[in-house]
């Protein structure tokens, strides 16, 4: 039977166990707490970045998901989980490639479009020259070579920006009519559903050939004042006001969001055969919020 190991299995890994699951695979789910995750998935114990609990786990898995998350935003976090993480991982997976004598069919590392710090609003896809101007996507980008410099069969997923996992924290600040409006020039932001995070994972497995770098993002890497004026029409609030983007500090994302312009490319997506289920940010948060001027189900976390 087809095996698949999903190392940090969180909203997007349970997700992509259960689609795995459905084509009759075996998934082993590992998180530092398996309690909760669905019974269809063999959940594990096992700390990633410490390495306790390891050498228990199938390395010899034929898909093998690297999708753990950095426990907070700091290089110190970022170095453990995704360099030294994925460092572990790759070690053991090559291991148990050489002591059966084939390797996995797919190894697959979930980085960021991070790794890109464009601020001009340009269009960016797979074989635009990466500028991190932040830690967090240098250290991907180391964690992308450690993968990619290996001979085993190998893909790096940069994902857009995750939403989906319930309103989140933008649509709660536009309810709340906290959220501003940067004034100026369109300030472009890329996004990916959660259901379609998991859906391209679960694609690149059936893919004959997924080697290489891609990007997972929507169609539409829309102005932010567009997203937050959207919002505020289903919401039924003001819309949020203009502001200058220098004053916008007391915005969720007023700081980091004032250094980001950039528009990710899904066309090698698009044309590998992958159909989006949420092309655009409507249909996404459309979804979660239900009728225009309804009111959004409970907030967690985005």
């Amino acid at each position: 039977m087809t095996r698949a190991l999903i190392l940090g299995c969180g909203a997007v890994g349970t997700r992509l166990g259960l689609r795995l699951v459905a084509r009759g695979m075996t998934v082993t789910a590992v998180r530092r707490d398996p309690t909760g995750l669905p019974t269809a998935l063999d959940g594990r114990c096992a700390d990633l970045v410490s390495g306790e609990g390891l050498d228990a786990l199938p390395w010899d898995a034929d898909f093998v998901i690297y999708s753990a998350a950095a426990d907070n935003f700091s290089d110190e976090s970022y170095r453990r989980t995704y360099v030294e993480g994925l460092t572990q991982a790759v070690g053991r997976i090559e291991r148990a490639a050489a002591s059966r004598g084939r390797p996995p069919r797919l190894v697959v590392f979930t980085s960021s479009t991070a790794v890109w710090g464009r601020t001009d609003g340009a269009w960016v896809n797979e074989e635009t020259a990466t500028d991190a101007s932040e830690f967090s996507g240098r250290r991907l980008l180391e964690a992308e070579q450690i993968l990619l410099s290996t001979t085993l069969p190998a893909c790096v997923v940069r994902f857009a920006g995750i939403y989906g996992k319930g309103p989140g924290r933008l649509v709660e600040s536009v309810r709340d009519t906290s959220a501003t409006r940067p004034d100026g020039p369109p300030r472009y932001g890329n996004r990916m559903h959660v259901e379609d995070c998991a859906g391209v994972l679960e694609h690149l497995c059936t893919l004959p050939e997924a080697h290489g770098v891609w990007i997972a993002a929507d169609d539409d890497p829309a102005d932010l004042g567009e997203v937050l004026d959207w919002l505020a029409g289903r919401l039924g609030v003001p819309p949020p006001p203009r502001i200058t983007p220098s004053t916008a500090s007391g915005d969720p994302y007023g700081a980091r969001r004032a250094r980001t312009n950039k528009r990710c490319s899904n066309r090698k997506l698009r044309a590998s055969g992958y159909s989006l289920r949420y092309p655009t940010f409507r249909e996404g948060y459309g979804e979660l919020l239900g009728p225009p001027g309804g009111a959004a189900s409970p907030a967690r976390s985005a």
